[in-house]
């Protein structure tokens, strides 16, 4: 949880599995025209402040294709992403097992149910990268946005594809700078950091913010099993 954004992230449990799995069996490895399985999760659930589309529906799906034993790619992006007006630019992290090419887009409407996106909201195809610079006209408050990730094949097409659902917080911040990670010790953007099984694996985090009497708060968004992060 994230007291100062506002946010909770919560972990399915399914009875007899451990905590975070929700396990279905599929019979076959595809749905029997070759094409992947698709899984989805539909509800009216969206909250009512959203500027862009309150009280809508939710949904989120992904593509399985089991016959060619592929991972899906995997994301660690905040529940609740917080970006000043006129200046919203940030990346949607993701990695993948195998290594595979990945390429981002915006949900469509079918996909996401969201009932408008952002005016000028786009996204980088091949980095993740958001970019709402054209959002100084936009009303302050919270919008719903989709991205959905797709790893792909030596030939461009799409393996499988994953679905991130989340919030931008549009705030005003008039003469203040954002809080920066201090590079070291705090290991630098995108770098891959080797555990070895059995030996302990530790590193600082450092954060600085240049306006005078800030304060710092540093969280995360999910640790692996048996990790701790002490602030």
């Amino acid at each position: 949880f994230n007291a100062q954004e506002d946010w909770i992230v919560g972990r399915a449990i399914t009875q007899g599995l451990e905590p975070g799995v929700v396990r279905h069996i599929y019979k076959f490895p595809n749905n029997g025209t070759g094409k992947p399985w698709v899984a989805i999760l539909y509800s009216n659930a969206r909250i009512s402040t959203l500027q862009n589309s309150a009280n809508s529906y939710y949904r989120v799906s992904t593509s399985i294709d089991l016959s060619e034993g592929n991972s899906s790619p995997v994301s660690s992006l905040a529940p609740i992403v917080t970006c000043p007006r006129g200046a919203c630019r940030f990346l949607v992290p993701a990695i993948d097992k195998n290594g595979d090419a990945l390429k981002f887009r915006l949900a469509a409407k079918s996909e996401s149910a969201i009932t408008r996106l952002p005016s000028g909201l786009t996204i980088d195809s091949r980095s993740g990268l958001i970019d709402w610079s054209d959002s100084t006209t936009e009303t302050l408050g919270l919008y719903a946005i989709q991205v959905v990730i797709e790893d792909l094949n030596d030939n461009g097409e799409v393996k499988s594809s994953v679905a991130m659902d989340f919030i931008i917080n549009l705030q005003e911040f008039n003469n203040n700078q954002p809080p920066v990670f201090d590079v070291p010790p705090t290991p630098e953007n995108n770098r891959t950091i080797t555990a070895v099984v059995g030996q302990t694996l530790s590193f600082q985090v450092v954060a600085s913010d240049p306006d005078a009497g800030d304060i710092i708060t540093i969280g995360h968004v999910g640790l692996p099993l048996g990790a701790k992060f002490e602030t």
